[in-house]
């Protein structure tokens, strides 16, 4: 029984690792749908998965995908979202290494939240305030464009990232955390966009 079009799995409640999946399918305009999954149901399901990881992506030909970063780029790829020439993609993939480095320090905060309450989370935030978390950031901002997307004008794999990880931040750290050059960018590409603009006003929202 295949599907006839994309289904992600992931946890209920989570934008977290299957973001940037969805932002990419609303940009592109495919279709797809949700199959969520919940903490107590995940111990049973956990086993029959590739890796033991969830989001997957159950294509309609049937395959089974994994791994966020390499089904995003297999899309990006498809699709143009990587730029025609290595250079850009080059471009691309440094913005995304450099966001998810940020990305990594804000996780641990945030599931320190979840599951061992208030005090472990001013733990964990202090040490990316005084670790590498805020070096971190300023490094991505300083290789952000002051106009404009990644690529000049055009949408890029990039960009989606991007948006992904102010969510993530405003999570964490709501307005405490002051990353005005990603906030200005992030807007600038939803601006641009109607359907992902559409797409983020109307997600319900998620604890990540």
């Amino acid at each position: 029984n295949m599907p006839n079009k994309y289904k992600i799995t992931y946890f209920a409640n989570l934008r977290a690792r299957a973001e940037v999946w969805r932002l990419i399918f609303v940009s592109l305009g495919i279709d797809y749908e949700e199959v969520t999954v919940t903490m107590e149901q995940w111990p049973a399901l956990k086993p029959t998965t590739p890796t033991g990881h969830l989001p997957i992506l159950e294509c309609p030909d049937g395959k089974i995908l994994t791994e966020t970063n390499a089904v995003a780029v297999l899309f990006a790829r498809r699709n143009g979202l990587l730029g025609p020439t290595p250079e850009e993609e080059y471009e691309v993939n440094k913005i995304i290494s450099l966001a998810n480095d940020v990305s990594e320090g804000l996780k641990p905060i945030f599931l320190a939240g979840i599951f061992k309450g208030e005090e472990n989370k001013k733990e964990e935030e202090k040490k990316f305030l005084d670790g590498s978390g805020i070096p971190n950031a300023k490094t991505l901002e300083k290789f952000l464009p002051k106009d404009g997307f990644v690529l000049g004008n055009k949408l890029s794999l990039a960009d989606l990232f991007l948006i992904c990880l102010r969510d993530q931040k405003n999570f964490v750290f709501g307005d405490r955390l002051d990353m005005s050059i990603l906030d200005k960018h992030a807007d600038r590409v939803l601006a641009s966009n109607a359907k992902l603009s559409a797409y983020v006003k109307a997600r319900p929202n998620t604890v990540f």
